[in-house]
Formats: C-alpha cells, structure tokens, sequence
C-alpha cells in the first residue's frame, strides 16, 4: 500500500475554525439537539409516547420481541382422543391458519415442484416419487488495517440493529418467529389403568353350529371334555350340555379389585426427573390433591416420602397418580411423554409397590418440503441436519421452537412452519416441516466518498452475492469499486460444514492505486496489494437471543509501492515505512478472533477481539529492525444499541489496539474517516495503539407508512487517540461533534450525510469534503 509523505501530526497548528466560527456552530449543533430531544420519543413514567392513534395491532407489532418468546399454553381439561391434535410451530401464511395446508402439500401458487425429505433420526434419504450477509462494502483504506475487523462487526450489528426497529422499518427477527401452537397432544398409546367397567364380563356360549351326535363319526376324538366311550358300550356319543370353550376365544380377562393396598410407589423409565420426586409427586396427589392448588405446585414436590402405614387406593386413585406424573412432564413441554401402571401391578401387587412406567417421548421421523424459489435449490438436508441436532432425546417443544427461530433469521429461508403429528407407535412422534427458500441471490449499487483524499475519497462500486450456489447453503460474493485513483475487487467463498453453522472460505482482494492529490501527484507513486485469506469459523453457543463463536484465519497480504517513472524513466521502490530495498512489504499471519453477540427486543450487545500473530514464514518481509512481518497485537470492538421508543436508538461502539513493537502501515491503527472519527479526513492519524469511542442517538423526523419511508436525525459525538510503540507518553488526542441525517425507503433505498465538527487543533489543508467534515454514502439494493 502506498505510504504518502504527511506532516508532523504531534505538533499544533492554525486551527481551521476560528473561535468564533465553531462557537456559532457547536451552538448550532447544540439547539439542534435540545429542539429535537423536546420532542415525546423517550421514555416518559416506564413507557414511552405513541401515536394516540396507533392500532391495537401496530402497538403489539412494536413490542413483539425479536426474536419472540414462545409461551406454552395451559393443557387444556379435555379428553384424549380431542387433545391429539397438531402442533404447528413457526411462521405461517397471513391468511386462515385453522385452513393452512399440511407440509406434505405444496402451495397452489409455486410452480415449482417441491423437495421433501424423510429424516429418521440421522439418516437422509429422499422419498421415492409419490403416485399422485447484506452484501459488505469492499475497499478498506490502504492505510487502514483496523478498519477491516470493524467493517466486519459494523456487517454484524448493523443487522442486529435492524432487530431494534419495528418490520416496518427493517426486516426484524420478530416477524419471522411468530408460532401457532395448537393444543398439546397428550400421550394415549400409554394411557393409565381404566377404573373396571359395569358391564359383566362375557361368556362363551353354546356352538349352534355343532351336529347333532348322531352325525358325529366314531372315528372322530371326542371334545375335551367328553369322556370316551367304552370298546362295548354301542350306543353314539352325547353332547354335553354346555360344549367347551373353542380354542380361538381368549382366555377370560380377571376384573380389577375395587381397593389396592399400596406401601410404595416405584417410578421406572424416567431420565428427565429423579424417579425418587415423580413418586412423590403420585403419592401427594392421592393424598393431598385439595391442598395442591396448581399444577406448578404439585410438582414442585421432592422426595423421597416414606408412608407411616398402607393406603387403600382405588384404580381410579391410582390414575390420577400416573396423571400427575405425565402433567409434570407436559408442563415441562416433553409433550409426547407420559406414564402408566400396567394391569398387571393392580392384579398382583401383593407386596404393596407399585410401578409407574414412564415413557419418555421421541421423535421418530422429520419430513422436509422443500419450496424452491430462485435457480439453486437447497438441499432439504440443510434444514433436517439443523433440526435434529436441535433436538434431543427425550423430545422437548422447546427445542424445536428454538431450531424453528434460529432457520427463521438464517438468510437462506424465506418461511419455515412445523407441525407435530402423532407418530406409529407409542411415546413417538413426526415432525413435519415445510419450508420456503429464499432465491439467495442479492446486489447492491453504492457510492460514497469513504476512501483516501490521497487516491480519490468519491467511491463507486456494486456488490453480488449467491447463496447456495451448490445448494448446501454455500455463499460466493463478488465485489468491485473504484475511485478516480485506485479500483479494487473482491472474491470470497464459504460453505457450512456442520449443523452448527460452522463455516469455512476463502477470500480474495486485489487493489491497485495511484496518488492523484496534489502536490505529490508530480512523484507519481503507484501501488498494488493482494490480500488471500482462509478462515474457519465455528459457533459454540448458538440460540436465538445468543452467539459465541470463535474463528480462526490465517491470511498473507503483500503489497509494492513505486514512484518517479515519468521522472526516472523507470519505477523506483518507494521507502515505505517496513518496506524492503524493493519496495515490498509481505505479512504473513494467524489470528484467532472471538465473537459474542447478545440480543432481545430492547438491545443488542456484540464484542469482538483478535489476537493477530505476524509469522517469519512464506517470504514474509523480515527487517533487522522493526516494523516488518513479525508482531503480536490485539484489537477489541463492541458495540451497544439501546432502543429508545419507536424508531429511536442509541449506539455505542469503540475500537482499541494494543502492540508489542512498531507496526506496518496494513496493521496500525487508524482514525479519521467517517466510520471512526467524523470530521477529520481518513486516516489522519496513524499509530500502533489506539482507542476510539463514538456515542450517537438516532430519532426520528418524519415517517410515511404508506411508503415505508423513514427519516432520522443523528447527532453523534467522537473521541479517539493513538500512540506509537515505546512513547505513551507522546499520545495524541482527537474528538470532534455532528450531525447526520439516515434515510431509508422501503428498505431498498439507504442514505446517510454526517457532517463532522473537529474539536481538537489540526491542520486540514486539502479541498476535499473530509477536509470539511462532510461524508455521505448511498446504497440501493434493488
């Protein structure tokens, strides 16, 4: 990258405003805000001002948290047969729920046909045939190495922002994670022991059919019990008066004792609970169940409980016990578990324990349909791994809510609903999805003036991205910008390899740049960089509200800078601070990255840090004195954002940078710009350590629903300084104040104008708009 000769930066100079200029315009500034605070979008007594005439449905549409809580509802009193219905959970059409169409039947609407899949737990297999990232900008300042980690938080909390403004700003995770939960199905396969029934218990009866006895041949065996004729009587054989039993009717079935003697209740098959409180939980409710008012109490019971003497039980007694246990479990969202006494402990329990089976549920099979829109298809094994590893044994209605929400925010899935059937034998069953795909494919047009005065600050560039180019989720982006001094592009690459969304690419930047500023045009100083990069990244905590993951790169960036060949008639290598007699500087290095994103429907919490390791390997520039590819440093970012009320925000966000030795240009921190240090040019200040905070409210001016048209106002405040290797003591400190306006139109539409005021003594000698404090940036995402 090319390194441009600059001033003493430590050392005063004639301010660019004069006294009275920047007070009349920092009490400008000033009124500004207090005129725009007076306005009603704070907090005011806990809640905060609305439009009095908001509907009902706007209002629930604001609160409604992203990504939302699912509550369970109340089992409802009602028998067996009526509670075994679907559970539908997820997105579903606007339209009629109660008439929405199973997965297994694909929408009128799609011409496409769709894919399904069968998963038993593991195993993908498609059915036989049936007999009827808002793409990131590119172009990080040649002189700014920190500014590429921040793009990249800047890509992940810009998105997490969206989650703070209600839909009909941005897209927020709120509307994809509204679940229809229909009553819980409760098990009936295992259903307890029923109290004995009033009718009497049939007997055989006489064979109409039989032949007379006459008919009957000698040489047949007589029935069983008949005795045999004798060798002299001649007489024919006599039926009895009542035949025998025929050996196709089932034995006699013993009826129930109307009282069980009962010492002990023993609970087998449980590994969600302490089988030693489920039996406590049964004997309470035999003894005690007008005591225990709710369910949450009953089975807040802990044992072990011993009795002092026997009960006298009877079998509708003990139903209500194995009941209590299976609520337990239901309240718990195990909802195909249940439990049981077999028949068998009513007839021969003689030593007064009896057993309580539990049957903790399973899910026994998952059907994917698959709704293609675009031209790549996605595998349905993509959404079928994500679920099963989201669900465990026994199976909880939580997790498959939270599975469901987490393919609700992932970019590759337009609509995902769920519903839970009944499976084939007893404590399973299926779970049936039904899934649209998003086409995956997104371009954005941007221009701004966010690259170097030194190569031209007005920046003009478009974005692509594919997902699921293989149709495993993969994603390939292709991105190019220019400036009147330099252009740039970027390739990059990367697919899933688990259920986890662990990931692994590549990418690629390539960027060639001429100095066209004055007065250093005359040197003619030219440069080129490549930047390679392999990654991988893996999540370990991975919930709707919560992200950890951790990363690793391993990147090699080489850059040569020229000058004087209209001069000289041949290039000669620029003396680049950790450049070689060539003019080449070459890094090769690790770093290991950790993320944690926190999120509900109020804020947004993301910290990021980087260990980066300069290695002496792969030609990697080694001087005898540093800079040059070997060092050890470490950047941390977060950022906070604070919901105020209805399209109002506050944002905190901060870099820092710590090294052991002096640094390469590529690797040193960096402030200026209009993503760190509004108002001053970038790249103003460039040192091995820094710091860097920025406070910045954003409220609303007007808005037109109709449209989805939103405008904000966004007064912000900038601080920052930086110091060299070995010379704290030499720190220079900068900050400056402004105002900036947001616009968004229907979310394809983005615009921005921030116009900085410097606070801090610098010479700004240049005629650029950074020299004035003005940037802007407009993107469009048709």
């Amino acid at each position: 990258m090319t390194s441009t000769p600059s001033s003493d930066s430590t050392a005063p100079r004639r301010p660019v405003w004069r006294g009275s200029t920047k007070g009349l315009a920092i009490a400008m500034l000033t009124g500004t805000v207090l005129a725009i605070l007076a306005r009603p979008v704070f907090w005011q007594e806990g809640l905060y001002l609305e439009d009095p005439n908001a509907t009902e449905a706007e209002d629930a549409r604001r609160d409604r948290p992203a990504p939302s809580v699912f509550s369970q509802p109340d089992r409802p009193d009602q028998p067996r047969d009526q509670a075994r219905q679907p559970i539908r959970v997820g997105r579903l059409p606007a339209a009629d729920t109660a008439d929405e169409p199973t997965p297994s039947a694909a929408p009128e609407a799609d011409a496409a046909r769709p894919r399904t899949l069968r998963l038993s737990r593991g195993f993908y297999q498609e059915p036989p045939p049936a007999a009827v990232d808002s793409p990131q900008q590119n172009g990080a300042p040649e002189a700014a190495p920190a500014a590429e980690s921040s793009q990249r938080l800047q890509a992940i909390t810009q998105s997490l922002t969206a989650l703070l403004l209600p839909p009909a700003e941005l897209p927020s995770a709120a509307d994809s994670a509204s679940p229809l939960l229909a009553p819980i199905p409760e098990l009936s396969a295992a259903a307890p022991v029923s109290p004995p029934s009033a009718a009497p218990t049939p007997t055989p009866s006489p064979s109409t059919d039989a032949p007379p006895a006459a008919t009957v041949p000698q040489e047949s065996p007589p029935p069983p019990t008949a005795e045999a004729p004798g060798a002299a009587d001649p007489a024919p054989l006599e039926m009895p008066e009542e035949p025998s039993a025929p050996a196709s009717v089932p034995p006699q079935r013993a009826s129930l004792p109307d009282q069980i003697q009962v010492n002990q209740f023993v609970v087998t098959g449980s590994t969600v609970f302490d089988p030693e409180d489920l039996a406590a939980i049964a004997l309470s409710a035999v003894l005690a169940p007008a005591d225990l008012e709710t369910e949450e109490e009953l089975c807040e019971v802990r044992g072990p409980v011993t009795l002092s003497a026997p009960l006298s039980l009877t079998p509708s007694q003990l139903v209500r016990a194995s009941d209590a246990i299976e609520q337990c479990y239901i309240r718990e969202n195990y909802i195909n578990s249940g439990a049981f006494i077999a028949e068998t402990e009513l007839t021969e329990a003689d030593d007064g324990i009896v057993e309580i089976s539990v049957v903790e549920g399973q899910l026994e099979a998952i059907n994917i349909e698959m709704i293609r829109s675009g031209l790549f298809g996605l595998n349905p094994s993509y959404v079928g791994s994500r679920l099963d590893a989201a669900i465990s044994d026994p199976f909880n209605l939580n997790d498959l809510i939270e599975a469901v929400q987490l393919l609700e925010l992932d970019p590759l899935i337009t609509q995902i609903s769920t519903e839970i059937v009944p499976g084939t034998q007893t404590g399973t069953s299926v779970l049936n999805a039904r899934v649209v795909q998003d086409d995956g494919f997104d371009v954005t047009l941007f221009f701004d003036n966010d690259r170097s005065p030194s190569v031209g600050s007005l920046r003009r560039g478009i974005a692509l991205s594919q997902a699921n180019l293989l149709g495993i989720g993969d994603r390939f982006s292709l991105g190019y910008s220019f400036t009147e001094g330099s252009n740039e592009l970027n390739l990059g690459y990367a697919v899933p390899i688990n259920a986890r969304n662990g990931t692994v690419g590549v990418n690629f930047t390539t960027t060639n740049s001429d100095v066209i500023e004055e007065p250093f045009t005359i040197l003619d100083i030219e440069s080129e960089s490549r930047n390679y990069e392999i990654f991988y990244r893996q999540p370990l905590i991975l919930t709707p509200t919560e992200e950890f993951a951790l990363s690793l790169r391993a990147t090699r960036r080489t850059s040569q800078a020229q000058f004087l060949e209209t001069i000289a008639g041949q290039p000669i290598p620029f003396p680049g601070t950790g450049a070689d007699a060539e003019g080449r500087t070459r890094v090769t290095a690790l770093r290991f990255g950790q993320e944690w994103i926190t999120r509900n429907s109020q804020e947004v919490v993301a910290l990021f840090s980087e260990f980066s390791l300069g290695l002496d390997a792969l030609g990697a520039t080694i001087q005898s004195t540093p800079p040059d590819g070997r060092f050890l440093l470490w950047r941390g970012q977060g950022q906070w954002v604070r919901r105020l009320g209805p399209d109002s925000l506050f944002l905190l966000r901060g870099n820092i940078q710590f090294a052991d030795r002096p640094l390469v240009p590529n690797e040193q921190f960096s402030f200026g710009g209009q993503r760190a240090g509004r108002g001053y040019r970038l790249n103003t200040l460039l040192r091995d350590n820094g710091w860097f905070l920025s406070g910045e409210f954003r409220l609303p001016l007007f808005r037109i629903p109709e449209d989805n048209i939103l405008m904000q106002v966004a007064p912000f405040f900038d601080v920052g300084g930086g110091w060299n290797d070995g010379d704290v003591s030499d720190t220079v400190f900068l900050t400056s104040t402004g105002l900036g306006v947001i616009l968004d139109v229907n979310d394809a539409i983005s615009a921005r104008l921030d116009w900085g005021i410097p606070l801090s003594d610098f010479d700004a000698t240049g005629n650029d708009l950074q020299d004035s404090g003005l940037y802007f940036s407009i993107q469009v995402t048709p």
